[in-house]
């Protein structure tokens, strides 16, 4: 008798599991078919059509994995930006590193938002040379997830993994020292010789992410390593574009070579359209030679931040 009670239990469970479960729709994963420019450290590379043509996404246990069969390569990443399409010249491209099981390569990308889609393609190093495939635009519900796989978390960037997304100057090298706030490493751009300031600039604050949480403004840590100087910071919308929108905060703030706490709450800057934000610059000013430290950005919002 408990057997036929546990069978039945289960088969009235089984009904509401499969509904629970939605297919697909149409063109949920599919082809980008408008050419767009790549990251500028894959725009010499050359693209494959047939040699990554079993590229795709899919659910899989309740993620969001894309796979590729390519039986040739060595190793593969997946460069993948969360936008909707547009923003190209300002997108926050990251990089994965895929898997092989012998069978195809695969990632797991991290799902912040069900409603923005991701762009991504990917990339296979052999010898010197670079082959990519051309992008592709996945949307998560309509792919069948049910909930985003990362909990929001205010933190932008600590500057402990990648510089993906950070620039210094038009062609400096991004580096980052040792004398951290926070961590073990900071980000470092020093004035050139020949100047009185230095810009730092970054894709990783994005409009729709703001939005979606209510964040109310941007603080991180600055200092020099010794002197003095200033800090002025610009919101970009649609950046490096014919629809830029470029709002600077008319409050700069001194820095030394103490570590100081800036706090910049959006109202502070002139009226912007900040659904599009996709670009933060910070310009930093000095004596030439002056080096500037940064360290953790995150947002400001009705969340609680001990840093």
């Amino acid at each position: 008798m408990r057997g036929i009670l546990k069978l039945a239990a289960v088969l009235l469970v089984l009904p509401v599991l499969a509904a629970g479960a939605r297919d697909p729709l149409p063109d949920a994963d599919a082809w980008l078919t408008n050419t767009v420019p790549r990251p500028d450290r894959f725009a010499n590379a050359a693209t494959s059509t047939n040699r990554f043509a079993t590229l795709h996404a899919e659910v899989v246990a309740e993620r969001l994995r894309v796979t590729c069969s390519d039986a040739r390569a060595t190793g593969m990443n997946l460069i993948a930006s969360v936008d909707a399409p547009g923003h190209w010249p300002a997108r926050d491209w990251r990089s994965y590193t895929m898997r092989s099981n012998a069978a195809v390569w695969f990632v797991e990308l991290p799902v912040d938002s069900l409603h923005v889609p991701i762009v991504y393609f990917a990339a296979v190093r052999e010898s010197n040379a670079v082959s990519t495939s051309a992008m592709r635009i996945v949307e998560p519900l309509a792919l069948g997830m049910e909930e985003p796989t990362s909990f929001f978390w205010p933190f932008i960037e600590g500057f402990e993994l990648d510089l993906d997304g950070w620039r210094v100057g038009e062609n400096t090298e991004v580096r980052t020292d040792a004398s951290a706030k926070h961590g073990r490493a900071a980000l470092m751009a020093r004035v050139p010789a020949d100047r009185h300031a230095a810009t730092v600039t970054t894709t990783r604050v994005r409009g729709w992410f703001v939005e979606e949480h209510g964040a109310t403004g941007l603080a991180l840590w600055l200092r020099t390593k010794t002197g003095v100087g200033t800090a002025a910071f610009t919101l970009l919308a649609n950046a490096f574009s014919t629809n830029q929108v470029a709002s600077r905060r008319a409050e700069t703030i001194k820095v030394s070579n103490r570590w100081t706490k800036v706090e910049l709450p959006f109202g502070s800057f002139p009226k912007f359209p900040l659904g599009d934000l996709d670009l933060l610059s910070i310009e930093l000013s000095g004596k030439p030679g002056t080096e500037f430290l940064l360290d953790d950005l995150y947002l400001l919002g009705p969340w609680r931040m001990d840093l």
